[in-house]
């Protein structure tokens, strides 16, 4: 399965995208984002999004993109068959069509795995399948010193770099690489504008 995981550039470009949400720290995230006027991508589960319409739309009302993360994200999901992968991502996907009136282009697989069956799915609906290039770990610390050193060591033309909304050493971290990926000469651009590929499907 073709999986897109950076730009073929070498421009200082990079793009932030954040998983799992809608979630406990995105308002944080948001607000961060905002005051730095960063366009990010958020690959949302479907559940998440259910539980908390508002903050959802808030996300996407914010400009921010927006890609089918599954609806479930169960540990079960890389077993589970293309009929039943199908069903999961099209409830996101009307999830979404019902709260923005978007179809999302873009799917990012739970777990960054890929399965015949998720491959299978994944053709059948036309998705683009969006991994990353700099994977930041942020769910493996709560040192928002070391995570900065992390991403930081592997900052690189056309990275998408991959975060996620419910970690709270994130919100932490975030103004400081904000600040830092600037200094460095980097651009962060919307992921539609990095890879040049639409968000949703006209």
């Amino acid at each position: 399965m073709p999986i897109i995981c950076k730009a073929k550039t070498t421009e200082k470009k990079i793009a932030l995208s954040f998983d799992d949400g809608p979630n406990t720290n995105t308002k944080e995230i948001l607000s961060i984002l905002e005051s730095q006027k960063v366009t990010a991508t958020f690959f949302c589960i479907g559940k998440h999004i259910s539980m908390d319409k508002d903050l959802f739309q808030l996300i996407y009302n914010s400009g921010h993109l927006i890609g089918n993360h599954s609806y479930s994200h169960t540990i079960s999901f890389d077993f589970w068959s293309a009929k039943k992968v199908q069903q999961d991502l099209e409830r996101t996907q009307a999830l979404i069509y019902s709260l923005t009136g978007q179809k999302t282009n873009w799917f990012r697989p739970p777990f960054g795995v890929s399965t015949p069956s998720i491959a299978r799915t994944v053709r059948t609906m036309n998705y683009k399948t969006i991994g990353w290039s700099i994977r930041s770990f942020d769910t493996m610390t709560t040192d928002a010193d070391k995570l900065f050193r992390s991403v930081k060591r592997q900052l690189h033309p056309g990275a998408i770099i991959l975060f996620h909304d419910s970690q709270k050493v994130t919100v932490d971290m975030l103004p400081r690489l904000l600040q830092f990926i600037k200094e460095q000469g980097y651009e962060i651009v919307p992921l539609d504008k990095l890879l040049h590929l639409q968000a949703y499907v006209n």
